[in-house]
């Protein structure tokens, strides 16, 4: 029988045999989190393409005219529709059938395409210390998506397990990084202010397309609204992840711009990585890159979750095939959605 959606209605059983999973604050923050962010990797460009000053004032202004408000109306609409695909509800619920359909179908493409560029990223970190032939980095990379295969398989709690390790493994690297930084401050973080040559038009857009792509995925968590038992929870956990990013993307920027120079060398021969390797060690600079690798591999770990989700209430819509919309009894996952991502990936 189709489901037909009403504008303002509640929606909360779309697609039956999902397994109900209680998420607390922390489960809603570290998904977010491991979604979203997975740590502040990719501001480095942003510094030597805008300026270190500039880069500092972004990092505050992005996320209370961007993030927050985008993490509000997620938290708001996934309470209002607390059913997995929540977006192309959304969209359908406000506009019709067809945006509805074409939205949907935007963003479960757009979450499908995703993974495989976390794999490929996490292989290159391990590549920079370990000297892998092409076959062996084929082989690692399958392993790596058998093994999150097998994770989101066995169902979202155990998604939300590794995300909180890889959350406390992250947060841990980049406030270390953060406190040798602040510790050995010797540069003047606004100086220069922008990147001069690149003038500020240039300077400005740069910083401001990467700055909103650092802050951008929210809606992440809404695919999986209707597995989830307690929808009121995620606006305290959006509210603590986007205060959470603020501070790891800071903290860390301000103590690599004030300790490791020259700040036009970010993105290219400095990253993070030479905060602790300068200051501490090699092998605490070799340390950092783990983290590299173990950022990837939560990013993988929450878009397949995200991704697995997308097509579900459309499949029940008739939009989609429905056998994309089919969960398992034992398990209440969706298993067809998350082997085709397996081999989209490989």
């Amino acid at each position: 029988m189709k489901v037909n959606y009403e504008g303002g209605q509640v929606l909360t059983d779309v697609v039956p045999g999902l397994k109900k999973t209680r998420f607390s604050l922390s489960a809603v923050l570290f998904f977010i989190f491991c979604a979203v962010s997975g740590g502040a990797f990719g501001i480095e460009s942003i510094i030597s393409s805008s300026g270190p000053g500039i880069t500092l004032v972004l990092l505050i202004v992005i996320p209370l005219m961007w993030a927050l408000p985008m993490g509000l109306y997620v938290s708001e609409l996934t309470n209002l529709a607390p059913v997995d695909s929540g977006p192309y509800v959304w969209v359908k619920m406000a506009f019709g059938e067809f945006w509805g359909f074409v939205f949907g179908l935007w963003m479960a493409v757009a979450w499908y395409l995703t993974g495989a560029s976390y794999i490929v990223l996490a292989t290159d970190y391990i590549g920079i210390y370990i000297d892998l032939s092409p076959m062996a980095a084929l082989i690692l990379k399958i392993v790596i998506i058998l093994v999150f295969t097998v994770v989101n398989l066995l169902g979202i709690q155990e998604v939300n397990v590794l995300n909180t390790i890889f959350t406390f493994i992250i947060v841990a690297a980049f406030l270390a990084v953060a406190i040798v930084g602040l510790s050995h401050w010797e540069n003047n973080p606004f100086d220069p202010f922008i990147n001069v040559e690149a003038g500020a038009f240039s300077s400005l857009g740069v910083g401001i397309a990467i700055g909103v792509w650092m802050f951008c995925g929210y809606t992440a968590i809404a695919n999986l609204g209707g597995e989830i038992e307690n929808p009121q929870i995620i606006p305290k956990g959006m509210k603590l992840c986007i205060l959470l990013m603020v501070l790891i993307y800071i903290l860390p920027t301000l103590g690599g711009i004030v300790s490791t120079g020259p700040w036009y060398e970010w993105g290219e021969s400095l990253d993070y990585s030479a905060v602790l390797s300068t200051h501490v060690g090699k092998w605490a600079g070799v340390a950092f890159m783990i983290t590299a690798v173990i950022s990837q591999l939560a990013l993988l770990n929450a878009t397949t979750a995200t991704a697995s989700r997308s097509f579900m209430v459309l499949g029940k819509d008739h939009l989609c095939p429905k056998f994309l919309s089919t969960v398992s009894k034992k398990r209440g996952v969706p298993i067809w959605p998350i082997a085709i991502l397996a081999v989209l990936n490989v």
